[in-house]
């Protein structure tokens, strides 16, 4: 038996409120389902969680869901999802838009429960926050005892952060992990591909199918998006990268000359999401140079650093560099908004320890919130 295993989808997401953006999604959702149904040997897909990236998703983002469903029952390969944090309700009375599909299509719930397939023993457990980490602590230690009964593969469905490199703000430790319990811990909700073994367990986040930031963009640049296989009777775990539709560059160092053969590269492409990077280089000047390529891009990120040393030039670039962020976001924000952006950017860019900066964002964060809400 093979098993597709699928991470976030975050269907609806409108990247920088772009339509094009929230429709790459939709894509990439029809592009991972037909590549899964093309295979002709794929029997069972788990999904991960944050199927939709809000609990009131869209028509259009439930329509589309629906459309890649409907595709896999019509290829009779079952198909079983665990809730997510984003779709998580915490009101009464109301249902999740992972319920309404438990209730109306194929798809089957694996939320705090275990189910067997062939010989595989299939476990899942739903999002949990930290203070709620009793309550998952539990839910996974039925799933042990359940498993001590089965001699075949044992698999495990969170949607957690788990504390694997240092992860700020992570639900468990990986000591929280039954490692000796399992044969595979399959984990969504971060969105980075991640995969170690821990006493012959495979631990691994599938990472989203798309990209939600700059930050994951440049991560899948060298870590790709897309899907692992399982082999049951190989007991074999692979990944498969799916090329995306979209692209997203990242130029350094741009200046004059640069910028014509920046232009030249993506002008026959499909609109990328481009970032442009200027080392010493005054504020307006940049935006001027970037400007030339404004047209060829779907989204134009300009980054500009300076190495300032006295006090008045320091003044100078921090009111530019508030001016250009301000007018990055289209002038939704205000002029505090910015100078705090600006502040938490400065603290990440600083060559200090991972958690020393974490401290220093979350004492600027109290105050800004303290002084203004």
């Amino acid at each position: 038996m093979n098993i597709a295993i699928i991470g976030d989808l975050h269907l609806g997401y409108r990247q920088y409120g772009l339509d094009e953006r929230e429709q790459d999604f939709y894509q990439r959702w029809n592009q991972i389902i037909d590549d899964i149904i093309s295979r002709k040997n794929i029997d069972v897909i788990l999904q991960l969680g944050d199927i939709f990236d809000t609990h009131i998703p869209s028509s259009i983002a439930l329509y589309e869901y629906e459309k890649g469903l409907a595709k896999l029952q019509e290829a009779d390969i079952q198909y079983y999802s665990i809730t997510g944090n984003h779709t998580i309700i915490r009101k009464k009375n109301f249902m999740s838009p992972d319920d309404l599909f438990f209730k109306i299509s194929e798809a089957t719930s694996l939320d705090d429960t275990h189910i067997t397939i062939g010989d595989v023993f299939i476990a899942g457990a739903k999002y949990r926050s930290e203070s709620n980490k009793t309550d998952l602590l539990e839910v996974i230690q039925k799933h042990v005892e359940a498993s001590k009964k089965h001699n075949g593969l044992k698999v495990l469905l969170l949607h957690q952060a788990v504390d694997l490199d240092l992860i700020y703000g992570a639900e468990l430790t990986e000591e929280d992990l039954p490692y000796n319990d399992f044969d595979y811990i399959f984990i969504g909700h971060l969105h980075s591909r991640i995969a170690r073994e821990h006493n012959n367990c495979q631990i691994i986040y599938p990472g989203s199918i798309e990209r939600s930031s700059v930050t994951e963009a440049r991560d899948a640049i060298n870590r790709g998006k897309g899907f692992y296989i399982l082999d049951t009777e190989k007991n074999q775990c692979g990944w498969v990268n799916i090329p995306l539709f979209r692209q997203f560059y990242f130029f350094e160092n741009v200046d004059e000359d640069s910028i014509k053969t920046i232009k030249e590269n993506i002008k026959s492409l499909r609109k990328p999401i481009v970032e442009l990077s200027f080392q010493s280089f005054d504020v307006e000047r940049a935006h001027e140079i970037a400007n030339i390529i404004s047209d060829d891009c779907l989204r134009l990120n300009v980054v500009v650093s300076n190495d300032v040393d006295n006090d008045e030039d320091g003044e100078l670039l921090h009111e530019q560099s508030i001016s250009s962020l301000q007018e990055m976001l289209e002038q939704k924000v205000s002029k505090n908004e910015a100078v705090f952006a600006y502040d938490l950017l400065q603290i990440f860019n600083k060559n200090s320890t991972k958690n020393d900066n974490i401290v220093s964002a979350i004492e600027l964060a109290d105050k800004y919130f303290e002084d203004n809400y």
